[in-house]
């Protein structure tokens, strides 16, 4: 995230005004930290953090060395509360009708193209992170733990609200496990 502040734990977000896109499940979590979340179109945003409307957003680093997102902002926090996904889809009645040998190619293409992407996206925001660090950017590693226990608090509610789906948190991390 971009911020005119430093945030070192998930407490340092409480009071700031941050952008975020329209959607509860992006709202919700900042909220509940304490933020207060501006709905702001993405053209607009570097308008509303050059005049302090924002004090903050979040995206990717290329995104946010293209766009000169960062130039009104001092700081960057590597809070990596969201990773980039690529989703292969396919229904399990097509899948099912598939030989096993097809099932098989289909499995194997979508990992070896998932290992693409994460060493593509690694490599960019290691190239935006050289880029910003040269205009200046200052960026904090933050207490990441604190923001995970933050997360612990909001997963069920995103449950409750139908947001998610029952389950979902436990399923991903048993994935990440």
């Amino acid at each position: 995230m971009t911020v005119n502040k430093e945030v070192h734990y998930a407490e340092d977000v409480k009071g700031l005004k941050i952008r975020v896109p329209d959607l509860p499940t992006y709202t919700l979590p900042w909220q509940m930290m304490g933020a207060k979340t501006t709905p702001i179109s993405w053209g607009e945003t570097y308008l509303a953090l050059a005049q302090g409307i924002v004090d903050s957003m979040e995206c990717y680093l290329l995104d946010l060395y293209t766009s000169r997102l960062f130039e009104p902002c001092k700081y960057i926090t590597l809070t990596e509360h969201e990773f980039e996904n690529v989703v292969l889809l396919m229904s399990d009645s097509r899948f099912n009708k598939l030989s096993a040998d097809q099932q098989e190619i289909i499995m194997e293409a979508e990992k070896e193209a998932r290992a693409i992407n994460n060493k593509l996206h690694e490599n960019s925001d290691e190239i935006a992170k050289q880029k910003l660090e040269e205009a200046g950017i200052k960026f904090i590693v933050p207490d990441r733990a604190s923001f995970i226990e933050k997360g612990k608090e909001i997963c069920p509610i995103l449950e409750e609200k139908g947001l998610w789906s029952k389950g979902l948190y436990n399923r991903v991390k048993a994935l990440a496990e």
